[in-house]
Formats: structure tokens, sequence, C-alpha cells
């Protein structure tokens, strides 16, 4: 028999990991033929940050790191890169997740902006150093500010949709009742 803990925070697991593919899928569907001056947010960071911040524990870093590959793969980015990368902005934000739940939502948006800002430099930085030509400086500030913009309305989806909360001290571990 499956207990039912393990089976609640496995469909957790699964549910981010099917939200992901299908925002993979979607960046990978030409929408367009022309390119925008303004590109699209980056969804899959603005859900993980939202997601990890939010509950740590539904996302093991070994999820994470597959999920990251896979996009670098599909997306044709630089492989490992992005994996390294999110790895490390995970960690940070997990290992603050307990702090940041006491946070308002401005502060918590401020961090996880900063967070953003630092996985863009660094793959900018990271591509410098291996002498491959980055994105223009500008299309990846639009982006970065795109990501940004779109984490409330990441927050609020995670939050209101998806009943992904804060874990709080007292609450039945992951989430309570099935």
């Amino acid at each position: 028999m499956v207990d039912p803990v393990s089976l609640h925070l496995w469909s957790w697991r699964i549910l981010y990991l099917a939200i992901c593919a299908i925002i993979i899928f979607a960046q990978l569907i030409p929408m367009q033929t022309i390119p925008t001056r303004i590109p699209a947010p980056d969804l899959l960071i603005a859900l993980t940050f939202a997601w990890v911040v939010r509950r740590p524990d539904q996302i093991p870093v070994l999820s994470i790191a597959v999920l990251f590959f896979l996009a670098d793969i599909l997306l044709q980015r630089p492989p490992g890169l992005g994996v390294a990368l999110m790895i490390v902005a995970c960690e940070f934000l997990r290992s603050r997740s307990q702090f940041m739940r006491e946070f308002p939502f401005v502060l918590e948006w401020a961090v996880t902006l900063v967070v953003i800002i630092a996985v863009a430099l660094g793959t900018r930085f990271a591509l410098q150093i291996l002498m491959i030509t980055p994105p223009p400086f500008d299309l990846a500030a639009w982006q970065v500010l795109a990501t940004a913009l779109a984490y409330p309305f990441t927050v609020l989806f995670c939050q209101f949709v998806l009943n992904v909360t804060y874990l709080f001290p007292g609450d039945r571990e992951n989430g309570g009742s099935i």
C-alpha cells in the first residue's frame, strides 16, 4: 500500500514537471516568424522560483537538474549552463524560503528579481568566458524585465489555481489531507 503523504508529495512533483513540460512545449511551437523586440518572459524560471520559495520540499534538486538540462537541449541553449545556474539559484532561494514567508510580497519579489538578474548575468559571463557570442544585452535585459514582471502573476497562479502555499510551522507536512 502506498503511503498517503508520499503519494501527495509525488503528485505535486509530477504536477510541477507536467506544467514545466507544457511551458517547454509552448516555447518550441513557432508562434510567429518575425522576431519581436520584446522577448517573452522565461516562465520556467518564474514558476520554479515561485514554487521553490513557497514549497521547497516539493521540488528536489534532481528534478530541477533534469528539467533544465532537457530545456537546454530542446531550446538549443548551451547544455549544462542553465542547469548549473538554476541549481545554485534555487538552492539560494530554498535556503531562504523559511525567512521569505515572513517577508511582505514586495520584498520577496525584490529578492527574486536579484536572483533572476544574477542568473542572467551569470549566463552572459559564462558565454563571454567561453567565447560564445551572447544575445544582445538589450534583448537579455528585456527578458529579465519580462520575467520579473511575470513573477507576481506566476505567484498568483501558484497560490490560487494550484494552491501551492507556504508551509508554516505547525501545519501538517505536505499540505495536510489529500
